[in-house]
């Protein structure tokens, strides 16, 4: 599901709010050494052979292929922030805390720059509501992609 501004961009399920989760919150990716949450969209325009990125530049027209894959093992792409639904920024969070991989996380929420942060030596700072594990139903049955909220594309 593609989640923009608290509405889905599937006619089967318009609203998320029967589950009773803030999934109609997005957040605002700006910053991140989370290989989770910097691996989250990957734009394989970064991997065009040259002769096609020059192509496109011919006509004006900037490469971009946007992919939100499951998991990515290649060399992290190059960090651009993007929105995506708390849910998922929870998701990874959750999961970093519960492994004690150390990582920050710079991010805006309803209007306000935060950061969160789970130090070498297991110390939280920012929001512990984000280091909530989920329950594995809601891992299984949820997952959200990326947006750009000046773009209305789908990022598969």
């Amino acid at each position: 599901f593609v989640l923009k501004l608290a509405r889905s961009n599937h006619w089967f399920m318009p609203s998320f709010e029967w589950t009773g989760l803030p999934h109609t919150d997005p957040v605002h990716i700006t910053s991140t050494n989370l290989p989770a949450l910097e691996s989250f969209q990957v734009d394989l325009a970064d991997y065009y052979p040259e002769d096609t990125i020059s192509c496109l530049g011919d006509v004006d027209v900037r490469p971009a292929l946007w992919i939100c894959p499951p998991k990515w093992s290649h060399a992290l792409p190059t960090f651009q922030s993007y929105w995506v639904p708390v849910f998922e920024l929870n998701r990874a969070v959750a999961a970093a805390v519960a492994q004690r991989i150390p990582f920050f996380v710079e991010y805006e929420r309803q209007g306000q720059s935060q950061r969160f942060a789970l130090g070498a030596d297991g110390a939280i700072s920012g929001d512990t509501t984000l280091a909530e594990p989920i329950p594995s139903w809601k891992r299984f049955l949820f997952r959200f992609r990326s947006y750009h909220v000046d773009y209305d594309f789908c990022r598969h």
